[in-house]
């Protein structure tokens, strides 16, 4: 409902006799659910290891967030971005109040995964948001376009008429229970599970009035031009999505031809090529994963590093998370959410992150990594230095047992989808 702006406070000590760095976690489920407390996220490990303040936060979702009514009425010029704007308030609520629990309020990070990845990009390129975080972690969840007021008027238009409502109807909106709206909503926003983040869905939209602009397109933002920027994802996301299709696993080429085809259209015969030849032992059913984690979280993170790095001002860190943990055989390899258990210090459920040495030791390293960029905004640590991201190099963290810095991985891929 809308009644849900509340937030969670993890510290040390709470109280003003010392500042401690601030880390604002931003829940995933897209933008139109989650909630700031979940077990996997719980702040309180990363809180004592680190020496630090961890906020979460709930804010307003799927229609209540972002039903885009704004050209239908000026009542409702920020409807389209309502749940960003409760962000906003509760990174200014930190400001105002945070020294009280231990925290300092010139030094906050913003992070989050998946949807709350892309929450963290949209804050880059938010004026109000300027000035209320210093550094940004995007976690499988880039947000280079958001969306647009054309897309947006039309889920707005087509859920109006599958309420009865005409567009000069739209104030009775406000007398409906929310419910309906949502479930109106959520008809018409379902998405085919190989488009994009932000086709033909509910998100943040570039109205012109709140988000002036695509956050990375064409170019980076200049808004938050100078905040350090750690970003990436998990080597199989999609994966995840996938685990319920009967044929995953053992899918025929066929089968995967099917899926590029669907995905691609004319790329299609060339994008299967690629994937198999980088690929030549796997059962088809991880060129199609591969080929989807790509097309949906990996490459716009690699465009967004670069265009944010292309401003030589706040630094780019980027990584992709390779390990796969030692359950079902393995069988989704670095799924989407892998590192949350690791970098929060839960190692929970562990029947999705798995026990034992190598997830210690990996739980350790990612944690104090995200430690360590959040106290200096370089997440190097001892026997583990992670250099700055740029178009020459590549070099990017790829955390696995052990972790590495490679320069370019999967370059051949890259090349394909940069071409």
């Amino acid at each position: 409902s809308e009644e849900c702006l509340f937030l969670n406070v993890y510290t040390p000590q709470a109280s003003s006799q010392k500042k401690r760095p601030v880390m604002v976690w931003l829940h995933g489920g897209g933008f139109s659910m989650g909630s700031g407390y979940e077990a996997m996220s719980e702040g309180s490990e990363l809180s004592r290891r680190g020496d630090l303040v961890i906020v979460s936060l709930n804010h307003r979702l799927n229609a209540l967030g972002h039903l885009y009514l704004g050209d239908m009425h000026e009542d409702f010029a920020d409807s389209g971005n309502t749940g960003m704007l409760d962000i906003v308030l509760a990174l200014q609520w930190v400001q105002d109040n945070i020294e009280a629990f231990g925290g300092d309020p010139d030094n906050v990070t913003i992070f989050g995964e998946s949807g709350g990845g892309c929450k963290v990009g949209t804050l880059l390129g938010m004026p109000a948001a300027k000035g209320l975080f210093h550094k940004a972690i995007e976690q499988s969840g880039p947000a280079v376009n958001l969306v647009t007021k054309e897309d947006a008027n039309r889920i707005a238009e087509i859920t109006l008429k599958s309420l009865g409502l005409k567009k000069t109807e739209v104030h009775k909106l406000l007398s409906l229970d929310y419910k309906t709206i949502i479930n109106a909503a959520s008809s018409v926003k379902q998405r085919s599970p190989v488009q994009g983040l932000f086709d033909n869905t509910l998100a943040p939209v570039v109205d012109g009035r709140n988000i002036p602009a695509h956050p990375f397109a064409p170019e980076a933002t200049d808004i938050s031009r100078d905040v350090p920027l750690m970003i990436g994802s998990c080597k199989d996301e999609c994966t995840l999505f996938m685990a319920t299709d009967i044929a995953f696993g053992k899918m025929s080429i066929a089968d995967a031809r099917k899926h590029f085809d669907s995905a691609l259209g004319a790329r299609s015969e060339a994008a299967f090529e690629t994937y198999r030849r980088a690929m030549p032992d796997d059962d088809p059913t991880y060129w199609v994963s591969s080929m989807m984690t790509d097309l949906m979280f990996r490459n716009d993170s690699i465009v967004q590093a670069d265009r944010k790095s292309a401003q030589n001002a706040g630094p780019v860190f980027m990584y992709r998370v390779d390990y796969e943990p030692r359950v079902q055989d393995r069988k989704l390899r670095s799924p989407h959410g892998t590192e949350i258990p690791l970098i929060f210090g839960n190692k929970i459920p562990s029947g999705f992150i798995g026990e034992g040495e190598d997830v210690d030791t990996l739980s350790n390293i990612m944690m104090q990594a995200w430690i360590n960029f959040a106290h200096s905004g370089n997440p190097s640590q001892d026997n583990l230095a992670w250099p700055y991201y740029d178009t020459d190099k590549r070099q990017q963290m790829i955390f696995d047992a052990p972790s590495a810095v490679v320069v370019d991985p999967s370059r051949t891929i890259r090349e394909f989808w940069a071409s």
